[in-house]
């Protein structure tokens, strides 16, 4: 077993860093930390969470099966999307960033291509997904 520092923002519990023993850092005036003890030698922040009700380090699962579906519209194309986890950020292709709460969302596009979207959730390991329209 290995002891680590981690330090996660308090808020989402989204690792940010991890030191091994020893450990000496401070995790600073904007994050949480706390020390683990884990089986192996690294820990790499970006496969775990810490999951804020019980306070216990999480491993990351695969994001969830999406449904995903471009169709016509009216005025171009509508991409849409099933089975979001709730409070998913998502990285929309014009670069705007929403917090999706409802499982689903919709995206109008005017001109036919290849639309990436970004899914980012605190307990899955983060999904990029490009949907060919038109």
């Amino acid at each position: 077993m290995t002891d680590f520092l981690i330090a996660y923002v308090s808020t989402t519990g989204e690792i940010i860093s991890v030191t091994a023993s020893p450990i000496t850092n401070d995790v600073g005036d904007e994050f949480a930390g706390m020390v683990v003890s884990l089986a192996g030698d690294e820990m790499e922040p970006d496969d775990y969470y810490v999951d804020l009700d019980t306070m216990d380090v999480e491993m990351r699962l695969p994001f969830p099966h999406m449904a995903f579906e471009s169709v016509p519209a009216t005025s171009g194309f509508v991409i849409d999307v099933q089975g979001i986890p709730l409070n998913t950020t998502v990285h929309w292709p014009d670069d705007y960033v929403s917090v999706e709460d409802d499982g689903e969302l919709q995206c109008n596009v005017n001109v036919p291509g290849a639309y990436t979207l970004h899914f980012e959730n605190v307990k899955y390991k983060h999904k990029e997904v490009t949907v060919d329209v038109g």
